[in-house]
């Protein structure tokens, strides 16, 4: 009977919403391997025209920077939001978005990251040779 009259308060715990993972829109700061972005730091001595690449063409302190650079890429510990032209399923990933993000590259800011990160993607198919297939 006494139930009726006393209202009961129930505990309820707050169910958390389950968040769908968020795509990167390349627009942070997220690291690029192995070598970074064309644009990067020490790009215009990395990503030459490929009968610019032999040694000689670089000085001694050019041949510094690229190594300096390198073993910092290497020996950095890497996020867990990171992109590496190294591993096949990230490019995979960006060929399968790859028209999506051409066909919004006009509406995004002059220092984009995803204008250059296609940029240095560019560049490697041009070095690979690759065909359209």
């Amino acid at each position: 009977m006494r139930d009726t009259y006393i209202e009961r308060h129930v505990r309820h715990t707050p169910i958390e919403p389950e968040l769908d993972p968020v795509d990167p829109d390349f627009d942070a700061e997220i690291p690029v391997y192995p070598l970074g972005l064309s644009s990067g730091p020490i790009g215009a001595l990395l990503f030459k025209d490929e009968k610019d690449l032999n040694p000689s063409t670089y000085n001694d302190s050019d041949l510094e920077k690229i190594l300096k650079f390198y073993w910092n890429k290497k020996t950095e510990s890497r996020a867990m939001l990171h992109f590496d032209f190294t591993n096949l399923e990230h490019v995979y990933e960006l060929f399968g978005q790859l028209n999506e993000f051409e066909e919004s590259i006009g509406a995004l800011p002059v220092n984009s990251n995803l204008s250059k990160l296609l940029d240095t993607l560019k560049y490697y198919i041009k070095m690979t040779d690759l065909t359209e297939a």
